[in-house]
């Protein structure tokens, strides 16, 4: 039971240290501008859609996968950042945003690792 409990944390302080990174090339290489809340795709939860315009004057639109119901009604104005010429790779560029990116992954991936550890003790 250790070795599939070591393994998800480790893939799981990967994923957050892979969002680390993004996260932080993002802010400091990425382009700001502003979206909006377009609609909310819904089935079991709630996933804002923002649209947004890049350099180009293209209009884009992106998921935003992890947010709490009802936090960003539609017609939201929401700050947005992408790496230059790359507008798929848009990010809400909120600090709650980015620490739930970051913090999530990694966190469980602790508590994982803490269960392996506490397994293999007994």
């Amino acid at each position: 039971m250790q070795l599939p409990l070591v393994l998800l944390s480790l893939l799981l302080f990967g994923y957050a240290v892979r969002q680390a990174i993004r996260q932080r090339h993002l802010r400091r290489a990425g382009v700001r501008t502003t979206g909006v809340v377009s609609h909310v795709l819904t089935s079991q939860t709630h996933h804002p859609v923002v649209r947004f315009v890049d350099e180009q004057r293209r209009g884009h639109e992106f998921l935003i996968r992890f947010f709490r119901a009802g936090s960003l009604p539609v017609g939201d104005r929401v700050p947005v950042v992408y790496l230059p010429g790359e507008p798929a790779s848009a990010r809400i560029a909120l600090a709650s945003q980015r620490t739930l990116a970051v913090g999530g992954p990694g966190l469980v991936g602790v508590l994982l690792a803490a269960t392996a550890v506490a397994e293999m003790c007994r």
